[in-house]
């Protein structure tokens, strides 16, 4: 997008340029609302269809993990065709502790559950209620059709 030349105007006429400016915006925003909203009404059977398919991939996806944690030996992290399993090492506290300690050391008045967690991870700034825990995650194959052999 060309952006204009800077040109010696008065501050009047810059404020009716960027008046002007907003309001093509404006019209445009709204032009494009109209246009989705009208494509939405008429296609809404298709975003019905949409979220089935997502509660169904969802719960597809989340039996998929129980099965693959249950199939885990401890051993065979490779489980199945295009499942495995992931040992994650993630602080374990009580969030209501996490808080008093970050206000404590002035780190925030919010808990900040990602920058915590980061504090966590260096046993040099893990605070004393901190545990660390290894969880075992079941994660699926992004292109699980060609971990299966199904598509190439």
């Amino acid at each position: 997008m060309e952006t204009a030349p800077v040109v010696d105007i008065s501050l009047n006429q810059r404020a009716v340029q960027t008046y002007e400016a907003r309001k093509r915006y404006t019209e445009a925003r709204q032009l494009r609302v109209d246009a989705e909203i009208a494509f939405r009404q008429e296609h809404s059977d298709l975003y019905g269809d949409e979220t089935e398919a997502q509660y169904a991939k969802e719960a597809a996806e989340d039996a998929l993990r129980d099965a693959a944690l249950a199939a885990y030996d401890g051993e065979n992290k490779a489980v199945g065709a295009g499942v495995n399993i992931a040992e994650l090492t993630r602080p374990n506290y009580e969030r209501s502790e996490a808080l008093a300690w970050a206000i404590e050391h002035g780190v925030c008045l919010l808990l900040d559950e990602k920058g915590f967690n980061d504090t966590c991870k260096s046993d040099s700034t893990r605070p004393g209620f901190v545990t660390m825990e290894t969880v075992l995650q079941a994660r699926i194959a992004q292109d699980l059709g060609k971990a299966l052999g199904l598509e190439e």
